[in-house]
């Protein structure tokens, strides 16, 4: 017997189905559980992970993809940032850049090492 914690019963990030186990054990001979605790023969649970397959792959799938868009949006606004600063770096050297877009290109830069400084410390906890 497997002991298991169903997602109805506690937290659900990637919005599993309501009935799929969020967390299974091993049962105990003459273990009682305690609720949100429940018991289920491992035929059982083998048919509910089954039944549950599509919807958890595609859960899986939605969460990888919602990761894998806020980095493209990251790195496109980092660019946009060094195009922006490019703009203003060449009219800098030119001698032609007003006060205010060489305040505008300190402003980039640091929004730059910002930026940069998030997707390596993201890049660092993954």
């Amino acid at each position: 017997m497997k002991a298991i914690i169903r997602y109805q019963n506690t937290a659900n990030p990637l919005g599993f189905p309501l009935n799929h186990p969020a967390e299974t054990r091993d049962m105990q001979i003459n273990e009682v559980l305690v609720p949100p605790w429940e018991a289920i023969s491992e035929v059982d649970l083998a048919t509910l992970m089954a039944q549950n397959s599509a919807a958890v792959t595609a859960a899986i799938q939605a969460a990888d993809l919602a990761v894998d868009t806020n980095q493209r949006n990251k790195l496109k606004n980092l660019k946009d940032l060094f195009d922006a600063g490019d703009v203003l770096e060449a009219r800098w050297a030119a001698g032609t850049a007003t006060n205010q877009e060489q305040k505008d290109l300190g402003r980039i830069s640091y929004q730059i090492n910002r930026m940069l400084k998030q997707l390596t410390l993201d890049n660092f906890r993954s």
